[in-house]
This record gives C-alpha cells, sequence and structure tokens, in this order.
C-alpha cells in the first residue's frame, strides 16, 4: 500500500486543523477509485471504511467526490457516529474536544463534531451510523440503566443534528 500510494501528508500544527502524524498510509481518492471500480464489478455500491488509523473524509478531501462520481453510498462503523471517524476526533487538538469521546462528558463537543461531519458531507450519498459507543468501544457509563439513559439522550440529538 505504502509503496504504490505513499503516506499521508503529516499535518503537526493544530492552527492548520486536525494533526495527523506521518506514516499514515494514504488510502487517498486514487486508492478508493481502485476499490470502488471493483465494488461495482460485484455489484456493490455501499463501503464504510475500517477505522483504525485513518479518516475516510480528513485524510483526502477528495475521497468523498470520488465515491460520489462512482455512486458508492458511504458510511462509518459501529463506532463511528454521523460520519464522523474517531480518528478525526483523536487528531484535534484538546482544546478543541475538551478530551475524551465521551458523551456523557462532552455531548456539547460531540454534537458539534457530528454536525462539522453532516455538513462536510451533506451533497454526497450517505448512511448515518447513530447511537455511541465510547472510545475504542469502551463504556462512557458504567451500569446497563445508566447506558440505556446516555442513548436515550445521544439518538434523539443525533437525530435533530440529521433532520
Amino acid at each position: 500500500m505504502r509503496a504504490k500510494y505513499g503516506t499521508v501528508t503529516p499535518n503537526n500544527d493544530a492552527s492548520k486543523g486536525a494533526i495527523i502524524p506521518g506514516g499514515v498510509a494514504n488510502y487517498g481518492h486514487e486508492f478508493y477509485s481502485h476499490v470502488f471500480e471493483l465494488l461495482l464489478r460485484c455489484k456493490g455500491n455501499y463501503l464504510w471504511p475500517a477505522m483504525w488509523n485513518n479518516a475516510f473524509n480528513e485524510d483526502d478531501p477528495q475521497n468523498a467526490p470520488t465515491a460520489d462520481l462512482y455512486g458508492i453510498v458511504m458510511g462509518t462503523s459501529h463506532q463511528e457516529a454521523m460520519l464522523r471517524a474517531q480518528k478525526e476526533w483523536d487528531r484535534l487538538p484538546r482544546t478543541v474536544t475538551g478530551g475524551s469521546w465521551n458523551y456523557a462528558t462532552r455531548p456539547d463537543a460531540l454534537e458539534k463534531f457530528w454536525r462539522d461531519g453532516l455538513t462536510r458531507n451533506k451533497n454526497f450519498e450517505s448512511i448515518l451510523t447513530m447511537g455511541l459507543r465510547g472510545e475504542n468501544d469502551t463504556a462512557m457509563v458504567q451500569g446497563q440503566q445508566q447506558a440505556i439513559d446516555l442513548l436515550n439522550k445521544i439518538i434523539p440529538a443525533q437525530r435533530q443534528d440529521h433532520c
């Protein structure tokens, strides 16, 4: 992968946007154009990229328009609600996020983060993942009822942002 497509251009200056470390494989639009072509040949039209060390929309601003060009509907994983990758959150300075990916402690920051993602992708066909899991699939609160109560706050907030 890196031998053919290189790495994402690092950004260590938070004033210029998200902090992107060096050495991250470049899953840019040149790479994804091959993936999209393969999907179409296999009669598919939907993709949600793995979340591990990349962020589809942020790593290359041409990724979403390229998906749209190919007619590919994009989504995000079980943990990455509202078209926002956790890696995008992780790359933001703490002064922006206020800390961990946790709706119980950072609802305003996460809601703004989601709105920004929806605005960014408003012109592209997407499927929204709703709900939320804690950072790296950890619990945001302790106890089953507390988790239910938290989801009962999260999903209406996400519906409000989406509608």
